[in-house]
């Protein structure tokens, strides 16, 4: 084994790092630099450069407190009495979060000269920290040799001061997981439709279902809403196919209070408090299987468009609600979803155009200049315009109020929910629980419509949500 050098030898020896570190561990060993210089035979400035070069390879500073030196080699691991190995030397970087809620990353290592090189070193997690501000430090030190040469040498010292990132916006993760539901789509081919013979639109409009609403009497659990609506949805498909018109497209609008409540809290987008049912989270299973369940059965009547509808009660969950249909029918070429922000929506079929707004916050007589405002171009190129609303929930008669200004006709969709204390106490009582399907003419516009009660095709007990359901009738 090789003995290391006594210190008279270190002034024989060659400029180097084994040079170095033997002064440098003469110098921690309690001399100072002057008493190295005459121990060693080299002189001041060679046995400072050394030191400072030992000092950027990241070796503990002189001086430094008792928590900072390593544990000596006295001590005894387990009952074996064996002694513990020398500690590692420091990496000449590290990362340490502060007690402020940041955090700072540092290297004196001559092979880190950059801040991607040090947070690449430590490891630093990007999406969780960012860099606040950091700064690169490079200077030289020189020290004379053997020869009489001049050996320049440079260090580099590296800072960053680190802070959280701030919270991702919930979007940023919807959106991720829309993309990873879009890729595993199920492939659905389009069916076999006589389109060439076709000429009318159908909109089987299924406003207000309130998912997750509490009734009067309590009857309304998530399960019976689900039920409802895919019954209707079953019993306007089935009712279209009979009717036996040629139909081109079917136009289902989604929204319009399909939810009851926006958010855990059970409040509407606007803070109003509400008395729901049941965990809104279990709402939210539900109506994405129910509309689910609805456009599947009208894609077998014809190629559907879904325009998602914003409503008052829940404004935000319809944007998630579109993102999701959406995606869940990427790889369907004959269903098409409309999921983009708007309060109102517009559809132009052949010689009509029908605007879509829930209903809550513009007033009739202001939709004829709007829709001519918003649409001009598909205003200019129809003659028949609509409006499709909702909201309402009272009405004594079966189709509900139909209004006309400057040639632009209002109709107002009756709801499919059961009325709650709020609608009792205010007197909005006796209403049809219904949707309502229509039927436009590509030349000749509105063709006519036709309810759908819910009381008439709802079953009568309901358990399980619409997948299970489906899922119980194919085993049997």
């Amino acid at each position: 084994m090789t003995r290391p050098p006594q210190a008279a030898e270190l002034f024989r020896l060659p400029y180097g790092p084994a040079r170095n570190r033997a002064v440098y561990d003469l110098f921690m060993g309690g001399r100072t630099k002057a008493e190295c210089a005459r121990l060693s035979g080299l002189s001041l400035g060679q046995v400072g450069a050394a030191i400072r070069w030992c000092y950027a390879q990241g070796l503990p500073r002189k001086g430094r407190g008792r928590a900072d030196r390593p544990a000596p080699e006295t001590e005894r691991e387990g009952s074996g009495g064996g002694r513990k190995p020398p500690p590692k030397e420091p990496p000449g970087y590290g990362f340490e979060e502060d007690d402020d809620g940041g955090a700072r990353a540092w290297s004196t290592s001559p092979r880190i000269t950059t801040l991607d090189q040090l947070l690449e070193a430590c490891a630093v997690d990007l999406q969780r920290w960012q860099v606040e501000r950091y700064m690169v430090n490079k200077w030289e030190v020189g020290a004379k040799t053997d020869d009489g040469d001049i050996v320049i040498e440079p260090l580099f010292q590296v800072k960053a001061w680190l802070k959280p990132n701030a919270a991702a916006p919930v979007e940023d993760g919807l959106a991720r997981y829309i993309e990873r539901i879009a890729a595993r789509a199920q492939k659905l081919p389009a069916p076999r439709y006589n389109l060439d013979a076709g000429e009318y639109l159908v909109v089987p409009s299924m406003f207000d279902a309130h998912f997750n609403k509490r009734s009067a009497v309590g009857a309304y659990t998530i399960e019976r809403a689900a039920a409802d609506f895919c019954a209707v949805a079953d019993a306007a498909a089935g009712r279209i196919r009979a009717l036996s018109m040629p139909v081109e497209r079917i136009l289902f609008p989604a929204g319009n209070d399909a939810l009851h409540a926006d958010n855990l809290a059970g409040t509407t987008t606007d803070g109003t408090q509400l008395e729901t049912a049941a965990e809104q989270r279990d709402a939210v299973d539900a109506v994405i299987e129910a509309y689910e369940y609805a456009i599947r059965r009208f894609a077998e009547v014809a190629p559907v468009d879904v325009v998602v509808v914003e409503s008052n009660h829940d404004r935000y969950s319809m944007h998630w609600l579109g993102k999701v249909i959406e995606a869940m029918f990427k790889r369907a070429p004959h269903i098409k979803v409309d999921a983009t922000h708007g309060p109102r929506k517009y559809y132009r079929y052949g010689a009509t155009l029908i605007g879509l707004e829930h209903g809550d916050k513009v007033k009739p007589r202001d939709l004829a200049a709007l829709m001519a405002g918003e649409a001009p171009h598909l205003w200019a190129a129809t003659r028949y315009r609509e409006w499709l609303r909702g909201h309402v929930h009272h009405s004594a008669s079966m189709f509900y109020p139909i209004t006309s200004d400057s040639g632009v006709t209002a109709r107002v969709i009756p709801a499919m929910c059961p009325p709650d204390e709020y609608h009792i106490l205010r007197g909005f009582v006796g209403s049809h629980r219904a949707a309502e399907v229509l039927y436009y003419h590509r030349e000749y516009g509105p063709a006519g419509s036709f309810p759908v009660f819910v009381s008439e095709v709802a079953p009568a007990e309901v358990s399980v949500l619409p997948r299970k359901a489906a899922a119980g009738r194919k085993a049997a």
